[in-house]
C-alpha cells in the first residue's frame, strides 16, 4: 500500500505542472467538462466518506484502493490530476480525455444514490 500512496503523490506532484493559466486557454466545452468531473467527482468522495464506515449490509466498496477516509480524497484528488495533466497535453483528445470519466463518475453517483448513500454534512 505504501509503493502505491508513493505512486499516487508522484502522479499528481506530475499533474501539479497544470496551472490555471493552462485551463484558461481551453475551449469553453472542456472548461465545462472539467468542472463537472470535479463536481462529480466531489459528490463520489461525499457520498463514499459519508457511508464508508456504515455500508448497507452485503455491500462493500468496490475499489480496493479506498481503504479509509484519507484514501477516498488521496485517490479521488490524484485521479481529477492524473486526468487534467492528460487532457492538457493530448489537446485533440482533450473532450473524450473528460467526457470518459464523467461518464464513469455518473454511474457510481447513481448506483451510490440507489444503495442508499447520502452524503451527511456535520456542523
Amino acid at each position: 500500500m505504501k509503493k502505491l500512496m508513493a505512486l499516487v503523490i508522484a502522479v499528481t506532484a506530475l499533474a501539479g505542472c497544470v496551472s490555471p493559466q493552462h485551463i484558461k486557454k481551453w475551449e469553453k466545452r472542456d472548461k465545462i467538462l472539467l468542472g463537472t468531473l470535479v463536481s462529480l467527482s466531489a459528490i463520489d468522495g461525499l457520498q463514499t466518506n459519508s457511508n464508508i464506515k456504515r455500508l448497507p449490509k452485503g455491500i462493500k466498496e468496490d475499489n480496493n484502493l479506498i481503504t479509509s477516509k484519507t484514501s477516498i480524497w488521496v485517490y479521488g484528488i490524484s485521479t481529477l490530476y492524473g486526468i487534467t495533466f492528460l487532457a492538457d497535453r493530448i489537446k485533440p483528445l482533450r473532450t473524450p480525455i473528460l467526457l470518459y470519466p464523467i461518464y464513469i463518475e455518473y454511474g457510481i453517483v447513481r448506483k451510490n444514490q440507489r444503495l442508499g448513500m447520502t452524503i451527511k454534512f456535520k456542523y
